[in-house]
């Protein structure tokens, strides 16, 4: 969701403040049959003290304050799911500014900036020299960090000293942890294979079912099925609901113990190695070799919800076709149903997809869960994707990012609803757990935060 701001007007004062009338437009683009734009009038206040000798306001506060605005408005609240962006264009009537404390702000970035990447780069470099030192075949610049310390701990080499070395850590890593030497199970990336292989199943039978609804219906849609013909359609709708509700019984059953078996294999995998060169490295044999009551519920739980997704596909798919053809019976003629199947197909493909991805992110991230407890840990720390399309306001995830959880007991607020969950919980969440277990000089602390969830912090024991 895209939302814009336009024609901020002077329209009043008090003793204080100054009030701007600003027109805020929505864009909601979900997809090609999702898309709708709507338009709100916002009254924006901005204290006297934050305008200069021509009225504009400093630009920190104008756009706090209109982003507040913007979201209080919003007229697709329910739409939780899907980011927004705010965008704050220059307004012929008014100019924000930069006060002399944002300029400092900036240049302050821009320093810490530089020094991060600074620090990446003399991590990655001395990292890369230790390699190719081992003797580890095609090792260049361009590999990802990650990529460079699976490789270098398959020879030996301690990426953990390097990092502390360099006071830099690549995204998934905690440099405080490593330090204190708590011990951490990094969170497992959701597979793109098992995520196009998923995708392309699901697709694959939405394709079957639009087929089938499509050739019938250009079939019949010249004869006379009946006096009364919405009744006769929604017989013949029924029909096919049925018979494809049958049919995909066997299908769904298929697919989703494929879909188990992918993961878990998956998650195995990547946990043996990561727990290799740990003090873990023992009992991660024993453990991932067997699947305890808690593992098994994880692999149950998404098993049912895959099932439970698939066999809705048929009346999905019917009822949207159900409600087009009755909406525009009088009117239809064969170019006009091949439009209205092309549309249903491509909504269908797309709904594939985002089953595809959100149950695949969430199998794989309730499966580790797990296992990681069965590991003995406890604790998690929450972490976002750390890009501009983390969720933001009322249960945003960018208030729970580096904050640590309690697995078998989830505060973390993660909707506008107050809902509270883990990562990936959420439709379309692409946040992650990093597993954490205290060493034996720390302890966590728990902090109380009634707005975004309780969580703790790591500290040393006193």
């Amino acid at each position: 969701m895209l939302i814009r701001t336009q024609d901020a007007n002077f329209i009043k004062e008090t003793d204080k403040a100054v009030c701007f009338e600003v027109e805020i437009n929505y864009e909601f683009n979900a997809s090609s049959s999702l898309y709708t734009t709507k338009t709100r009038k916002a009254n924006i206040w901005i204290p006297k003290s934050q305008l200069d000798k021509d009225g504009n306001p400093a630009e920190w506060i104008w756009r706090k304050n209109v982003e507040k605005a913007a979201q209080e408005l919003n007229p697709f609240r329910q739409s939780w799911g899907w980011a927004y962006d705010i965008k704050t264009p220059d307004n012929p009537n008014l100019k924000p500014f930069k006060t002399e404390r944002e300029i400092q702000w900036q240049k302050e970035r821009e320093l810490k900036i530089g020094e991060k990447l600074n620090k990446a780069e003399g991590f990655r470099n001395e990292l890369i020299a230790e390699l190719k030192g081992a003797g580890v075949k095609g090792i260049h610049g361009k590999m990802k960090s990650d990529t460079l310390i699976k490789k270098a701990r398959e020879v030996g080499i301690n990426a953990n000293e390097i990092m502390i070395k360099h006071g830099y850590a690549p995204r998934g890593y905690d440099l405080e942890f490593i330090k204190k030497n708590a011990t951490t199970l990094k969170a497992i990336k959701p597979s793109s294979a098992i995520t196009r292989d998923y995708m392309q199943m699901l697709q694959k039978v939405t394709k079957e079912i639009n087929n089938s609804v499509s050739w019938w219906a250009l079939a019949n849609i010249n004869k006379n099925l009946d006096k009364n013909t919405p009744k006769q359609l929604t017989i013949e709708f029924n029909k096919l609901l049925k018979e494809w509700q049958s049919k995909i019984n066997k299908s769904a059953v298929n697919i989703a113990r494929r879909l188990q078996r992918q993961l878990k294999g998956y998650v195995d995998i990547n946990l043996q190695a990561q727990l290799e060169n740990t003090p873990l490295k023992d009992s991660a044999k024993s453990a991932l070799a067997i699947t305890p009551p808690l593992v098994k519920s994880a692999l149950t739980t998404s098993y049912e919800a895959n099932i439970a997704l698939i066999k809705s596909i048929p009346n999905d798919i019917i009822s949207r076709y159900k409600q087009g053809f009755l909406q525009g019976i009088a009117n239809f003629d064969r170019e006009a149903l091949l439009k209205l199947a092309r549309q249903y197909e491509g909504i269908s493909y797309k709904r594939a997809k985002l089953i595809a991805r959100d149950q695949v992110a969430k199998g794989i991230s309730n499966y580790q869960n797990a296992r990681a407890q069965e590991l003995g840990f406890k604790y998690y720390m929450w972490i976002t994707s750390n890009d501009e399309r983390v969720s933001k306001g009322e249960g945003g995830h960018i208030y729970l990012n580096n904050r640590i959880y309690a697995y078998d007991n989830p505060t973390a607020i993660i909707d506008s609803y107050k809902n509270k969950g883990h990562p990936a919980a959420r439709v379309n969440c692409r946040c992650s757990a990093i597993s954490v277990m205290p060493s034996p000089t720390q302890e966590l602390k728990l902090v109380k935060d009634s707005a975004h969830g309780d969580y703790y912090e790591l500290v040393e024991k006193s």
